[in-house]
């Protein structure tokens, strides 16, 4: 009878670990260790329609990298954006701020998954949606 009482909250507390919609459902590291790497593109997806292979020659350009304490560096080619990151209040998503050409823009995105290995955001911009497939570098 304890080992079932056992298992049951074992299984309750699992199902009920997972934050991001695509996962995972538990991880041993924090949050922070699974973001702060550098990352490359892997997938973009326009208004639920996979662009990838029509803008392959920028993606194969695109990386960033997540630092400890909230600053980003992003790289499109020889464009270097300068950014700052910090999480919202519930830790499901990132708010990024990032300066091009003197202009600041601030965006939201909604961690679909993030892993040691994956990391999957969903965010507007002028007025279409975008969801980032990012794998670790």
């Amino acid at each position: 009878m304890r080992k079932l009482v056992f298992i049951s909250i074992a299984v309750l507390l699992v199902s009920a670990c997972g934050k991001y919609e695509e996962g995972p459902k538990l991880s041993l590291k924090s949050k922070e260790k699974r973001l702060c790497r550098e990352w490359k593109i892997d997938k973009l997806i326009e208004n639920e329609i996979d662009i990838t292979a029509e803008h392959i020659n920028m993606l194969t350009k695109h990386e960033i990298k997540f630092m400890d304490f909230g600053s980003v560096k992003e790289t499109i080619g020889n464009t270097i954006l300068a950014k700052a990151w910090e999480w919202d209040k519930k830790k499901e998503n990132i708010i990024i701020d990032y300066t091009l050409l003197e202009k600041t823009t601030t965006i939201e995105c909604t961690i679909r998954r993030l892993t040691s290995k994956e990391f999957w955001y969903t965010t507007t911009i002028d007025s279409k949606d975008y969801e980032y497939h990012w794998a670790a570098k």
